[in-house]
């Protein structure tokens, strides 16, 4: 391959999801020779501490000032190309800024953009907090060259890439090292869920006014990690919930075994995640599941497909699928409703990930449960931290679907072709 320049744009507020799937491009271009400069969003840059690439960080009272700055970097650097770590961050940060999105394709350079979401599937508009379309820029149309991360993404999808990072060492005795650190037993069970920036802010009262008003999103924001909680408590008593996240979530009845830590480092998560249980998420399209696949730590993922007003409403849903709520969830009901469809919680996204959820093999690489549905989550919860053969399952699910995602090309290799006209196998059955 030729030697390359490349500018990353990193400009995600308050998650480090998208910026970590730039990084490990990044460091796939790293590996062939090229060199790649990243100028990046405050909230995104603590994602590429350590990484040993040169960045530039955009404070949040300078995104005003972001298209000087780009320039600025585009005239010093001597670019061979734009890679757009993600197209919706990317799209809304410059437009908060007061800037035409667009203006990064009038640069003269190839742009690159990871399709996190796949847009030609998609669409343009997301579903979000239950009554709200957030429209997107529609200028990803004018971008040619497109990478399509696996895991999320489907592997058939032209531009799809395997954006698993390098298998995890893990020493023999590195796990019961963490555990010990943690405060946990031998046979106690972990279950680690993570948070980020953007699911805290959205409880904050002084997150997005013109967004949240009139909406239903703050008080699930709040309402969930408890239901989640009480779930996993009834499937194993003696369980510690381990939390990652920017701030401590709000948990009655869980002063003990309930643990609050900030955000790691990639090497201190990683032996984290080779210490805990079971992860649990409510964010489908989270990072995080596609490590805890590469080692075996089995995943539970919650999503709501129910819209109810009111509890009269969710107990007549429910009904018609055979279920009905305990006492604990149809108080909970009470207290919380409406209720909005959610893939990731609490934002939505449930009408725009449909088309890539149909079909897709990674949802068969994980156990996903409804959120109402009380007795499925206890049951599942219950199997995949006490059943040797459910958790045996679930590292074969998870091994099948890895090994599908180490077929594809790799991001080095699909941008390579882009920039030469090279083609390259795109070979996952």
């Amino acid at each position: 391959m030729t030697e390359r320049k490349h500018l990353f744009l990193a400009l995600s507020r308050k998650g480090w999801g998208e910026t970590s799937l730039g990084l490990e491009v990044a460091r796939q271009l790293r590996a062939v020779g090229d060199t790649v400069c990243f100028l990046a969003h405050s909230g995104s840059i603590l994602a590429l501490a350590g990484a040993g690439f040169q960045e530039q960080e955009v404070p949040e009272h300078l995104e005003p000032l972001l298209g000087m700055v780009l320039e600025e970097c585009l005239a010093d650097g001597d670019f061979d190309a734009i890679v757009l770590c993600d197209y919706a961050t990317t799209d809304y940060t410059l437009r908060r800024g007061g800037l035409n999105a667009r203006c990064v394709l009038d640069y003269g350079l190839p742009v690159i953009a990871l399709d996190t979401w796949e847009y030609a599937a998609t669409g343009s508009t997301i579903d979000m907090l239950g009554n709200r379309q957030w429209p997107l820029g529609t200028w990803m149309s004018e971008i040619e060259y497109r990478l399509i991360p696996v895991p999320f993404g489907r592997p058939f999808s032209p531009g799809a890439y395997c954006s698993l990072p390098a298998p995890i060492p893990f020493a023999a005795n590195e796990r019961e090292m963490v555990r010990q650190e943690l405060g946990l037993s031998h046979e106690q069970h972990a279950v680690l869920f993570c948070t980020a920036g953007w699911q805290h802010a959205m409880c904050d009262t002084s997150f997005d006014n013109a967004l949240m008003s009139g909406s239903d999103g703050r008080r699930l924001a709040q309402a969930v990690p408890q239901l989640l909680w009480s779930y996993v408590n009834q499937a194993a008593p003696e369980a510690r919930l381990i939390h990652v996240g920017p701030a401590p979530l709000s948990l009655e009845g869980a002063p003990v075994r309930y643990q609050w830590m900030p955000p790691q480092s990639p090497e201190n998560f990683d032996r984290l995640l080779g210490s805990v249980d079971l992860l649990l998420t409510a964010n489908i399209s989270a990072t995080t599941i596609g490590r805890a696949m590469m080692i075996g730590l089995p995943v539970l993922a919650v999503e709501n497909s129910f819209r109810v007003q009111d509890i009269v409403e969710a107990e007549q849903k429910l009904g018609e699928c055979g279920k009905a709520l305990t006492p604990r969830l149809r108080q909970w009901v009470e207290d919380t409703a409406p209720l909005y469809p959610f893939r990731l919680w609490p934002l939505g996204y449930w009408e725009f990930l449909d088309p890539l959820m149909s079909g897709n093999p990674y949802c068969e690489a994980l156990d996903i449960v409804e959120l109402l549905d009380e007795a499925e989550f206890v049951h599942r919860c219950r199997r995949l931290l006490l059943d040797p053969q459910a958790r045996q399952d679930a590292r074969s699910r998870q091994a099948a679907y890895v090994a599908q995602a180490r077929r594809l090309p790799s991001a080095a290799q699909l941008i390579d072709r882009y920039l030469t006209g090279k083609e390259v196998d795109q070979c996952a059955v």
